[in-house]
């Protein structure tokens, strides 16, 4: 194994909130290993997040493209937006990829169209400041307000998996905070 290798994690796979279903790699941060130690035998160490490594983000050109969240039925842009779960968001471009693309330095936005709810493996494609900004302008703009509660329901279960992203995937929101929904984390 090369020495590339051994610093990357692929996290191609079965979807669950250790391993991203994205197809990016995700780099190890240079020194760190697994967070603290392990918890024996106690109820808490079936519960609390795995102890890994933290990982820093792979930017790409990606990053700056407007998403288009296709799964299941709805497999093509037109799907999407003919939806009735359809929302359009305008999210920032994330600043660490603008420096890291500096002929990109001016697309500032960029357009999430999605159908709800999100699947896991699109909001972790996004990355952890995209996918935070989401949930933010997602809770801004009061969508329940004028729309059924089917519509509802499906907008809180994407706010929950951006707030399982970031919590267990991620790292980067406390533990159990639960910024953009208000119940537990879900369970896979």
């Amino acid at each position: 194994m090369s020495a590339n290798e051994s610093q990357s994690t692929q996290t191609n796979g079965p979807e669950t909130l250790t391993q991203p279903s994205t197809s990016r790699n995700l780099v190890q941060a240079p020194g760190t290993a697994a967070c603290g130690p392990a918890i024996p035998n106690s109820a808490a160490a079936t519960t609390a997040p795995p102890n890994l490594p933290i990982l820093i983000w792979n930017y790409t050109e990606d990053d700056f493209k407007d998403i288009f969240a296709t799964w299941g039925r709805y497999s093509t842009p037109e799907l999407v937006i003919s939806s009735p779960f359809y929302t359009k968001t305008v999210v920032m471009t994330d600043p660490a990829a603008r420096r890291k693309f500096s002929e990109n330095k001016d697309i500032l936005t960029r357009e999430v169209h999605a159908v709800h709810p999100v699947p896991r493996e699109e909001l972790q494609d996004m990355g952890p400041n995209c996918l935070h900004h989401l949930g933010e302008q997602l809770e801004e703009e009061r969508w329940y307000l004028d729309r059924d509660p089917a519509f509802n329901a499906r907008l809180k279960e994407t706010l929950a998996r951006i707030d399982d992203a970031l919590e267990f995937v991620f790292r980067v929101q406390f533990p159990g905070s639960r910024l953009f929904s208000s119940r537990g984390p879900t369970e896979l």
